[in-house]
């Protein structure tokens, strides 16, 4: 009784402070908004669907804490959202230009998608030669759990371009992200296809990690261009966002399973239904995962940035990202997870109160970020996606933990500073 009530009762004061700042705000999507209620679904579903896993409180308050302190940091901005909600005249004429632009766009999104399509191309080259397969379709679908095998032995050495081409899915789908909020019609699958490179990608190398990463660079960006256009408010949270967020998570779980068939050799013999239980362990398992091991924590040297920013440490020569980042692992009901949300990071870089002050600077920058994009400032999408990106990928890692995603912003930038420049010259 008293384990069940010190687990309901972090929920239920999450869900009551999302409630609130959704008032004080008038939004879901603003940064403390946003976050609380998200954090709050994430860990609300694997305590109704999968409650035998273990949760400890004290990692439950932390996670309350860091959204307050992220809601601090957000009440810092001098704030009053509907002033800000005047400037219509901005907003129509960055649509204007966008739409105008959206040539442009849709031309960056194919050929940096037609890059990556390159690199797959090239991996079925290489990965038939390597195995010594055939083009048949029997023998391409053992391609995939002989990459895994040799990829999780450390024994596969990819050529760099294969390795660095497939990283141009990456601002492909930011970009398409922010586009597709302002077009309608065929031109939005264009917007979406960097996904579709990402799935044919992650399924030769029965790999989710690319997947999800364009899949959430996609919803930072719609969500971002979202803001913008005013689109931020209740109409986006109906029943058909709901359906469509179900099926969203419905069709990732059948994807894992589907993967995971595939890393063990595609043998027909195998139910993929017997996956199911594992499927759903190792999805619903990242908070549990942290708070246990947050109950054990033992303060350590700081890493100062050197876990959170894995990626961009691994590439400048500070730290050497390990394969599956953290060795050790946490006993679930059916396998074994060492994947503990962008948290634990977080905490070997800069502590429990560090990670929390932290917090209060990320709700300030992206709050300020939030305002500036009501007000039509262009550039400030990117921030904003930034923010977004990380709390959906925040249950899993830290997103900076890849380099991929972190040129994606990069490469996206003087696209965006181009219509920044031209809506200055627009509005003269």
């Amino acid at each position: 009784m008293l384990d069940s009530i010190s687990i309901t009762l972090p929920i239920t004061t999450l869900g009551i402070i999302a409630l609130w700042t959704r008032y004080y705000y008038n939004s879901w999507f603003a940064p403390g908004s946003f976050f609380t209620l998200f954090w709050f679904l994430v860990i609300l579903f694997p305590q109704i669907i999968a409650p035998e896993l273990p949760t400890y409180s004290f990692g439950l308050w932390f996670i309350v804490s860091f959204a307050v302190a992220i809601i601090l940091g957000g009440m810092v901005v001098p704030y009053n959202y509907y002033e800000l909600y005047t400037n219509f005249a901005v907003i129509e004429n960055i649509k204007k230009i966008i739409q105008r632009k959206s040539a442009l766009f849709l031309g960056i999104i194919t050929v940096f998608s037609s890059i990556s399509i390159l690199s797959i191309i090239w991996s079925l080259i290489f990965g038939v030669a390597r195995f010594e397969l055939d083009y048949t379709f029997v023998s391409l679908l053992t391609l995939p759990s002989k990459l895994y095998g040799d990829q999780n032995s450390e024994l596969l050495v990819l050529p760099w371009y294969i390795r660095y081409l497939i990283y141009f899915v990456m601002p492909a789908s930011l970009l398409g992200g922010f586009l597709s909020s302002f077009v309608s019609g065929k031109i939005k699958i264009i917007c979406f296809s960097p996904f579709i490179t990402a799935l044919i990608h992650g399924v030769i190398y029965s790999t989710r990690s690319g997947i999800l990463l364009s899949l959430v660079l996609i919803l930072s960006g719609i969500l971002s261009a979202n803001v913008m256009l005013k689109k931020d408010l209740d109409n986006t949270f109906n029943i058909r966002s709901v359906i469509i967020a179900v099926s969203g998570i419905i069709g990732l779980v059948c994807i894992w399973i589907f993967l995971q068939w595939l890393r063990g050799g595609a043998d027909y013999s195998v139910f993929l239904l017997s996956f199911w239980d594992m499927a759903i362990s190792a999805i619903f398992s990242t908070t549990s995962a942290f708070t246990v091991w947050l109950r054990t924590y033992q303060p350590m040297e700081i890493s100062y940035g050197l876990y959170t920013f894995a990626g961009p440490a691994d590439l400048l020569g500070f730290r050497e990202r390990p394969l599956g980042f953290y060795i050790d692992a946490v006993a679930l009901r059916n396998s074994y997870t060492n994947i503990f949300t962008a948290f634990r990071g977080m905490i070997h870089d800069f502590t429990i109160p560090g990670t929390l002050f932290l917090g209060i600077l990320v709700g300030y920058t992206a709050t300020v970020s939030f305002i500036k994009c009501i007000s039509g400032h262009i550039m400030f999408l990117l921030p904003l996606s930034l923010f977004y990106a990380f709390t959906l990928f925040s249950p899993l890692i830290s997103i900076f933990s890849s380099n991929s995603v972190v040129a994606a912003w990069v490469i996206s930038f003087p696209v965006l500073l181009l219509v920044h420049f031209e809506k200055k010259f627009f509005l003269r």
